[in-house]
């Protein structure tokens, strides 16, 4: 079952616009501290079994004091089996300490319990875009979500009736047992059989989700070797990874089309390549380029072209002029978006400017092929078709990322990007056949989402993606400066 409001939008006579006024979780322990006495511990002390509302996992939303206690408990469980979830979760509270001042709106994606204290009601919720380790005890009055907590309350009453009925229990014997000073409502909350357990039907369809996300997730750094180490999560809805996607670490050949691997020259620097480079005298020299980086860094303008020494140089892999044929470093995570953009990209580290970041790759078609998928392509509102135009703009090759691809697949468009496509050589030095290079064009801030400008070109004059593909598709980027439609 899925709540009839993913989004939670408030109805019946409340402006239709209006997210849920959600107390920020860090803010929220605080209100609930301070309004209704519940004790929520942030300290260095085991965290002991809670009577009163507390964040479902205390350790999340650490504070200084907390990483030598909590987060070490929490990493001898589940942390050590899975590096990718640490790196997520720990992306994840980032973001918390970044936003606990912040009047941000959240919506609530379902409820995964409730509980009754003093003759309050409290929801256990499940926030979209955030793990269920931030999930966090409410009490009624800070969500305005009815619809959801109408349908929870439908739901938890069938399983609990459900659940007396097999064991033939009584609700008139168990009242009874309860004092009588207690208001009605605590008295049948206390009343439930303490071995009664709720089960969200929403939650468990979303664990079988995250399960074959997992899946895709092993699968995808089995692949590509968990360099860089890519995470897989949809806190926001129930779909679940393309299964008409199959992802490949390096470019793939179509019909008609060959690349070639053996480069004609290389370098002959036997003592490395540091002081050639600086005297144009290495691989960029030779082809009437520049020395492209600096300490692994791209200092070059957008629109030159990058030549790295290739397997024909006598240099070795530690060569300053050896930066996208090593791969990318930085640990991402593709992750469902939740404002209609679909798969996203976003980075769970820092990534300096400059910053090799990722290839997009795909399989490399004839541009008679590309027009042909490019007909369909429109119809379904998909951009990626990546035109090799380089040096010539009738360039007879173009990269569909579309069934085949990396991460970069899943990268979307914005008209103020922070990614930058450069062209670069290494083993293939045909000028039709470059390497798409993305690269980091501001520093990155950990949580950060990666784009880049669809319209943009190694040249910065053509377009990048065929326009057939793309004419339909309105932009969703948000920035100021956004074109509304990405041609």
């Amino acid at each position: 079952m899925e709540p009839p409001i993913k989004k939670a939008k408030l109805t019946s006579g409340i402006k239709d616009d209006v997210t849920i006024p959600c107390v920020m979780v860090l803010e929220t322990l605080v209100k609930l501290t301070a309004d209704q006495h519940c004790k929520f511990q942030l300290n260095n002390h085991a965290v002991k079994k809670q009577e009163l509302p507390f964040a479902q996992n205390p350790w999340f939303y650490k504070q200084k004091h907390l990483k030598k206690t909590v987060l070490k408990r929490a990493k001898k469980s589940a942390f050590r089996k899975d590096s990718c979830k640490q790196l997520v979760v720990e992306a994840y509270r980032v973001r918390a300490e970044q936003l606990k001042n912040s009047t941000k709106l959240f919506e609530v994606e379902y409820i995964a319990n409730f509980k009754m204290i003093s003759s309050i009601r409290y929801y256990l919720v499940k926030w979209v875009g955030w793990p269920m380790e931030a999930n966090t005890w409410e009490p009624a009055d800070n969500l305005s979500c009815p619809n959801l907590i109408h349908d929870f309350h439908e739901d938890y009453t069938k399983q609990l009736n459900l659940f007396l009925k097999e064991r033939k229990l009584s609700w008139n014997k168990l009242f009874v047992q309860q004092k009588k000073e207690k208001g009605v409502f605590q008295k049948l909350f206390e009343s439930t059989p303490t071995n009664f357990k709720y089960v969200s039907l929403y939650a468990e369809e979303k664990r079988k989700v995250l399960y074959q996300l997992q899946m895709w997730q092993k699968r995808i750094n089995e692949i590509s070797k968990s360099m860089p180490l890519i995470a897989v999560e949809n806190e926001v809805d129930l779909c679940s990874f393309p299964p008409e996607f199959e992802y490949v670490e390096s470019n793939i050949t179509g019909k008609d089309v060959f690349i070639p691997t053996d480069p004609l020259i290389g370098c002959d620097c036997t003592n490395g390549c540091t002081f050639r480079l600086l005297s144009n005298g290495c691989c960029p020299g030779i082809h009437k380029g520049r020395v492209p980086y600096a300490n692994k860094l791209v200092k070059i303008k957008p629109g030159k072209a990058i030549f790295e020494c290739n397997k024909r140089c006598k240099c070795g892999v530690d060569c300053p002029n050896r930066v996208v044929q090593h791969g990318p470093r930085n640990a991402l995570s593709i992750y469902r978006t939740s404002n209609g953009k679909g798969w996203g990209v976003k980075t769970l580290q820092f990534i300096p400017k400059g910053t090799f970041v990722m290839e997009y790759v795909g399989e490399v078609i004839t541009n008679d092929e590309a027009e042909k998928r490019g007909k369909q392509y429109d119809n379904d509102g998909i951009t990626y078709l990546f035109d090799l135009d380089y040096y010539d703009s009738e360039n007879p090759l173009t990269v569909d990322a579309t069934r085949y691809g990396n991460i970069s697949h899943f990268v979307n468009h914005s008209c103020s990007p922070n990614l930058q496509v450069y062209n670069v050589f290494i083993n293939n030095l045909d000028p039709s056949l470059p390497r798409i290079a993305l690269f980091a064009k501001c520093n990155i801030g950990t949580n950060e989402e990666l784009t880049f400008d669809y319209q943009m070109t190694g040249d910065n004059t053509t377009d990048t993606a065929n326009s057939s593909s793309i004419k339909r598709t309105r932009c969703l980027c948000a920035s100021p400066n956004c074109r509304e439609w990405l041609v």
